[in-house]
């Protein structure tokens, strides 16, 4: 008797699926990825087309030249069908060249097309060295005023490119648009002003390095902004904005004015500055003490979460007994080379009395080597009753990041866990200079110190 003979037919059951459920897939890989699944089959050529989030800033893009990449964005929006795009991203590095006419006249196209195709996110980072003397792309005004000032960008663009986008999508607007962020962009006060008063839908928005932004205004209220960040625009001298729903606030740079109107529901706030901001001597720096406690005063008592930095600190505030941050639960206080260890530790010790419901402390370390024990012992500590975890980051083994911790331990009467992110670099300098102990015999001692029930983890 001859044995049965069985036949199996493979099925491509993946290609069965429905389109939504293989964009779906799609979505989950980058573009370059999704691009090359057309060679799969018929069924996969024209599928990646309508791929949700158009990532021009991956690693296969940044290696390109400028007018590579140029034609690269062209190319894929030639075919793209997509008419939900949820994410668009521009991002590559003009560092021998100005951006040129015909690269800036590519760019206002591409930020046409994705607002014409109802983009959810829209992300243009042009960096370079921020302060050198190329000039920058300024974004026009006219892409924001309405469909007119969309349609001339739209016709030149099918012109010149090929690249046709649908009457219809154009008339969508503004309206999808939820998170913009623009780096190394020239932004005016009056497109500023615009992108605020059109752009009704936007809860994020992210400003960085923009010379042109100085007098930033809008006077009506934006009701759904949940997040604003200014890094580094150093001409800015007074941003006025009411965001009543405004949950995070974001500023690294010099000294300026705030308004902030009716942002009741406030509760992150990252101040920083930096002397990279300014190449100018006489410029003047961000004063935290008068920043903080003066144009953000009637904002601290809901703060959740506080970022500062420690360098901006002239002086540490004189506290007279009052619980100033309320509701704070996490602070984190970053140092560097511009501050000492001193101005670090009563900084630290000032805000644990001002904080008294705190849970985390983080502390970036400043690289300073002149504070001594002996300073450290005259910084009196008080008793805290809810800080369950202390973080210090660049930590170096030093006899008085030791001690400080020690000092932390022992007040914080709830403490459970204490992270040391180490700087092994440093460390390994200072023990050539016979400054800083080995790094296991550091950690022996910190656990046989530490109170019973603290965890202790280096990392």
């Amino acid at each position: 008797m001859q044995p049965i003979r069985t036949s199996m037919v493979l099925a491509d059951r993946i290609s069965m699926l429905p389109d939504e459920i293989l964009c779906c897939i799609l979505s989950l890989l980058t573009l370059k990825e999704a691009a090359s699944t057309s060679i799969l089959s018929r069924r996969w050529r024209y599928l990646w087309t309508s791929f949700p989030r158009l990532d021009f800033g991956a690693e296969n893009f940044q290696e390109m030249e400028a007018n590579a990449f140029v034609k690269a964005v062209n190319k894929v929006l030639r075919v793209y069908s997509g008419r939900n795009l949820q994410e668009f991203t521009v991002r590559f590095q003009v560092q021998e060249i100005p951006v040129r006419e015909i690269e800036s006249y590519h760019i206002d196209c591409w930020i046409a097309f994705a607002i014409a195709t109802g983009v959810v996110k829209l992300e243009l980072d042009l960096t370079y060295c921020c302060f050198g003397t190329l000039k920058k792309y300024s974004i026009p005004l006219d892409l924001f005023v309405g469909t007119k000032g969309m349609v001339p960008y739209l016709k030149q663009f099918d012109c010149r490119s090929s690249i046709v986008t649908s009457p219809l999508s154009i008339h969508r607007q503004l309206a999808c648009l939820t998170e913009l962020v623009l780096r190394s962009v020239e932004v005016t006060d009056e497109v500023f002003r615009i992108i605020l008063l059109r752009c009704s839908s936007l809860t994020h928005l992210v400003l960085e390095c923009s010379d042109s932004l100085i007098f930033a205004k809008s006077t009506l209220p934006h009701i759904k902004l949940k997040s604003l960040e200014i890094c580094g625009c150093r001409n800015l001298e007074k941003l006025e904005i009411s965001v009543p729903n405004l949950v995070s606030f974001t500023y690294y740079g010099l000294k300026t004015t705030f308004c902030i109107k009716d942002a009741q529901h406030l509760v992150h706030v990252d101040l920083r500055h930096s002397v990279l901001y300014s190449d100018n001597p006489y410029t003047q720096h961000l004063d935290m003490k008068d920043f903080l406690f003066g144009q953000f005063s009637c904002y601290i008592s809901q703060l959740e979460r506080l970022s500062l930095e420690i360098s901006a600190f002239k002086e540490v505030p004189v506290l007279n007994g009052v619980h100033l941050f309320r509701n704070l639960k996490r602070l984190d206080l970053i140092g560097n080379c511009f501050c000492s260890l001193a101005l670090c530790y009563n900084l630290a010790v000032f805000l644990l009395k001002a904080s008294p419901f705190l849970r985390l402390l983080l502390l970036w370390l400043p690289t300073e080597f002149r504070t001594s024990g002996e300073e450290l012992r005259k910084i009196s500590i008080p008793r805290h009753s809810n800080l369950k975890k202390l973080v210090l980051r660049d930590f170096q083994g030093r006899r008085s990041n030791i001690e400080f911790v020690l000092y932390i331990a022992e007040h914080a009467i709830a403490l459970e866990r204490i992270e040391i992110i180490r700087d092994h670099e440093s460390i390994k300098q200072l023990q050539k200079k016979g400054i800083g102990a080995e790094e296991d015999e550091m950690a022996r001692y910190l656990r046989e110190s530490l109170p019973p029930g603290v965890e202790l983890k280096f990392i």
